[in-house]
């Protein structure tokens, strides 16, 4: 029992690698949206520091700083596991299982609540310039949404077996 309860650890811990990497360059790409948006890459134009720099930084960055902290929580938490003992495994198991489903829960509020800053955007300046930012956001949720479905899955099947 404790070697298919190893094995499901390190197939879960597999599934993370990619979801990994797929934050990482989400990131990288959050960081050149906000500043194509502020204007650094224009030429002649000069970005200027001040709150909408910072919503912007926020409205892109949320969604996978968010991802990232718990894709690492998660593994950190499955790294445990895999040095626990037999009895502590299901309720580690069930441990993991809650924090994804808090996790998830977080993911959509901010999912939902991004579009009201948006709005708030078009209300002040009457412009809506951080709308690929909203939908950077809503894209990079969607994306983790799909994925970890998988990992859910791969959660359940081994939470069976504990």
């Amino acid at each position: 029992m404790r070697e298919n309860l190893q094995n499901g650890l390190m197939v879960l811990r597999r599934k993370l690698g990619p979801m990994k990497a797929l934050i990482l360059m989400e990131l990288f790409a959050a960081l050149a949206l906000v500043l194509y948006i502020n204007g650094v890459f224009s030429s002649g134009s000069k970005a200027e520091v001040g709150g909408m720099l910072l919503m912007g930084f926020v409205l892109t960055f949320l969604q996978p700083k968010t991802q990232f902290g718990l894709v690492w929580t998660w593994q950190d938490k499955i790294q445990e596991l895999s040095t626990a003992p037999p009895e502590d495994m299901g309720e580690g198991i069930e441990d993991l299982r809650v924090q994804r489903q808090d996790g998830l829960d977080q993911l959509r509020t901010f999912a939902m609540v991004s579009p009201v800053f948006l709005l708030l955007e078009l209300g002040i300046s009457g412009t809506a310039s951080y709308w690929p930012s909203v939908l950077f956001g809503v894209l990079s949720y969607l994306i983790f949404e799909v994925w970890q479905r998988g990992y859910r899955a791969e959660l359940d099947h081994l939470l069976c077996e504990a």
